[in-house]
């Protein structure tokens, strides 16, 4: 049987994948992941070979690099045993230790996706979409702050827009407002691809510190205790489906600190543990479901404190590349660049047509684009042109200034459009260079926070590696 992928893990085929290894022998099952066996095929598919009978045998799983027969690695999981387990390409390979305390995550927290922020489809049907209500900057209208699934990293935003709020609009005419008190008080808040933020109402800019607002890129894991005295039809609904005491949940969710819960989820360990357990056929995708069911370590006090010290620490370091970003700083993974407004300018400052014979400047290229500028020597380039050139004794931190500078431009501006508007530099080379120094030194002070980031997390996995325990599977064998 060739099938999509989603016949390994997700929900709407559980009941086939029951059907399955209930009533036949599973002989083969092939992974494709990467490969498209059809080329006008939409999806990655599986290949099931099954047989009539009830297995007592193995069930052989091969992983493909390529079209069949193409193989690269193989493993044998006994079918009765696994059961539909055999379906899944990752298996988890962590459990929490035996004598440790734990309690299912839906006893801890209500867990919840963001709004729909699209136009409700029967009472503003195509009246507005999810752009026409977020802005950049916040004003008497767009005053909640704001973050979609794409902007959150691990232990704080890495963006925070504004969402219009109270009009007409929003929250009545959405199509899934979900209800205020989820975005009035802390949580935990995650994308599908993204890592998990501790919302403790402060990463708003000056004015507008306010517990952030989402969309349903981002689900949402408040504890149930900070829900105390909230009730409505989607709580008692959630309460009933899980068959959990809201009573007891509220209780044992004091005991789970929210910058514990963070660092937890943040940590490779954990990664570890729930990617055996993810329902979506893309990969490294998380969905609330996957997290409802899963145990949470309980720690010792000691340790627990241990780890929200770090956790916090973690936190305010992204807090403050945030604040950076907000100026104007771009913080992509590794790569940090400051803007010039980082420093102040030395100096006075002059036009570039005015500081041509100071500098030594040449414009070869004036339709070369200001963002494409790359340094060689004492010249810039765009792509194989030459666009710019400097007399021999200039810095090389004011041509790097001046490069700064013009990235700093909008996409598509030329070094003639960066001219004719009156761009202003420094007027003195040197002045350019002390200042481009002051700006570099800030950037190796940005990339101290990225890193204490980096470390405390790693000083988190040491912490929490210890409550788990591994799980052993039979071998998967290089072929």
């Amino acid at each position: 049987m060739i099938t999509s992928n989603a016949i390994e893990t997700v929900p709407y085929t559980s009941r086939l994948r029951d059907h399955i290894v209930e009533n036949y022998n599973v002989d083969e099952v092939s992974f494709f992941p990467g490969v498209r066996l059809f080329e006008d095929a939409a999806v990655t598919n599986t290949i099931i070979i099954a047989s009539t009978g009830v297995s007592e045998g193995s069930t052989i799983r091969y992983w493909h690099n390529g079209l069949p027969p193409a193989r690269h690695a193989r493993q044998a999981l006994p079918q009765a045993q696994y059961g539909t387990d055999v379906f899944r390409p990752n298996l988890p390979t962590l459990t929490i230790r035996d004598d440790v305390a734990r309690h299912p995550l839906k006893q801890v927290c209500y867990i919840s996706v963001g709004m729909v922020l699209n136009a409700h489809e029967d009472r503003a049907p195509g009246a507005f979409q999810l752009d026409d209500l977020i802005s950049d900057t916040p004003d008497a209208t767009h005053w909640k702050p704001y973050v979609g699934g794409s902007d959150l990293r691990n232990f704080g935003p890495k963006r925070i827009q504004f969402l219009e709020y109270g009009t007409e609009r929003v929250p009545a005419l959405v199509r899934r407002p979900t209800f205020p008190e989820l975005y009035d008080r802390e949580k935990i808040m995650v994308g599908r691809f993204s890592g998990f933020v501790h919302d403790d109402g402060q990463f708003g800019p000056p004015g507008y510190e306010a517990f952030l607002t989402c969309n349903h890129t981002v689900f949402m894991l408040v504890p149930w205790h900070l829900l105390q005295g909230v009730d409505n039809r989607q709580i008692q609904n959630k309460v009933r489906r899980l068959n959990i005491s809201r009573e007891d949940a509220e209780t044992e969710s004091k005991n789970y600190p929210l910058p514990y819960l963070v660092a937890l989820f943040n940590s490779p360990t954990w990664w570890s543990v729930i990617r055996g357990r993810l329902r979506s056929s893309i990969p490294t995708e998380i969905q609330p479901e996957d997290y409802s069911e899963q145990d949470i370590p309980l720690p010792e006090p000691d340790l627990m404190d241990a780890i929200v010290r770090l956790a916090e620490a973690a936190q305010d370091s992204a807090r403050q590349l945030l604040l950076l970003q907000r100026n104007g700083w771009t913080i992509f993974d590794n790569d940090i660049l400051a803007p010039t407004s980082a420093e102040p300018q030395n100096g006075p400052t002059s036009t570039i047509g005015s500081v041509r014979p100071r500098w030594g400047l040449q414009i070869h290229q004036p339709a070369a684009r200001c963002v494409q500028l790359r340094i060689h020597g004492q010249e810039l380039f765009d792509g194989r042109r030459r666009a710019v050139s400097f007399r021999n004794d200039i810095p090389r931190e004011a041509i790097e200034f001046f490069v700064r500078l013009a990235r700093e431009q909008p996409n598509g501006r030329t070094l003639q459009a960066l001219e004719d508007q009156g761009v202003r530099i420094p007027s003195r080379p040197e002045d350019a260079a002390d200042t481009e120094q002051r700006i570099q030194a800030r950037e190796l002070e940005a990339a101290d926070l990225m890193r204490s980031v980096d470390q405390r997390r790693d000083e988190i996995e040491a912490q929490i590696r210890g409550l788990f325990r591994e799980l052993e599977h039979p071998p998967v064998e290089e072929m």
